[in-house]
């Protein structure tokens, strides 16, 4: 593997500002996003549906819920694998 040299780091380091400014959004694309990221909190807050598995039977079902369960336990910062809902 070739080693960079001084000049060519400075060179990129230098092209780093002007490539930001090529990645500007317009005012449409703003409020785009803006109305993108309202929807996804809207989403967030709406209440789930109940998972229903498609593939597993319930007792197949059952052990993945424990097994994901196991791999992710319930702690004081954060709840289980199942506690979010897919099982």
């Amino acid at each position: 593997m070739s080693e960079i040299k001084r000049r060519e780091m400075l060179q990129l380091l230098g092209g780093a500002p002007a490539a930001a400014l090529a990645f500007t959004w317009t005012a449409e694309e703003v409020t785009l996003a803006a109305a993108g990221a309202q929807q996804a909190r809207a989403d967030a807050a709406a209440p789930q549906q109940a998972y229903t598995p498609r593939f597993f039977t319930p007792r197949e079902f059952a052990m993945i819920t424990l097994l994901g369960d196991l791999i992710i336990p319930k702690d004081a910062r954060s709840g289980s694998a199942s506690a979010f809902g897919y099982a």
